[in-house]
């Protein structure tokens, strides 16, 4: 308990607000003393501040999420499970964030919570490419076929030549030739949905 404690006590000290954090308060400031001048920062609205504040707890969970999704790489889980264990190592709670992005669970990747989910993944640095096979890992999962470890493993034992992350692909590559048809173009949908959201995040919309 008492690392945990020096632990976040050590990224409050750390952590620098957004740039955007600052220039958002400094004109609201600003624009309440030119409604009225005589009005004090003080006075400012409740609710923004409470916004604010929540803004500001996101960002920093996921500046965490980022150090250590650096640090430690990727790693052949769904996504719902590299993000948990993220979280997990890192002494945060994912509720923020998950609330803020509208995301209920993130173990679901339908039409509709899939663009937050990458969104989210596209915030803490997951790379498109390892984000589209921690999802192909995931529909593994839900179909209950050949669980990818035991695949890699095989794999890695014959032909330890290329990267996790490429043994991964071509693992996947055979797990889903049992996929039926319906499955497959269930996949290319949200594939070019999250496809959508990085390229809308490299063009400059991002969550912070």
């Amino acid at each position: 308990m008492r690392r945990k404690k020096e632990y976040q006590a050590s990224q409050i000290e750390t952590y620098q607000e957004p740039e955007w954090f600052t220039e958002a308060l400094r004109a609201t400031r600003d624009a309440a003393y030119f409604v009225n001048p005589v009005i004090e920062p003080e006075q400012i609205s409740l609710s923004f501040r409470e916004r604010c504040r929540k803004a500001a707890e996101v960002a920093l969970i996921l500046e965490t999420l980022r150090r250590e999704r650096r640090r430690v790489g990727f790693v052949p889980l769904s996504l719902a499970n590299y993000i948990e264990g993220l979280a997990k190592v890192t002494n945060v709670s994912l509720t923020p964030v998950l609330l803020w992005l509208g995301i209920t669970d993130l173990a679901g990747f339908d039409h509709g919570s899939v663009k937050a989910l990458a969104r989210l993944a596209k915030d803490i640095e997951i790379s498109i490419r390892e984000t589209l096979v921690h999802l192909r890992i995931s529909f593994a999962d839900r179909f209950g076929l050949a669980p990818i470890s035991m695949l890699l493993a095989h794999r890695r034992s014959t032909d330890a030549r290329h990267s996790q992350l490429e043994e991964c692909e071509a693992a996947l590559d055979q797990v889903e030739l049992e996929f039926d048809p319906k499955t497959k173009r269930d996949f290319r949908q949200i594939s070019a949905e999250v496809r959508s959201v990085y390229k809308s995040s490299e063009e400059g919309s991002s969550l912070f």
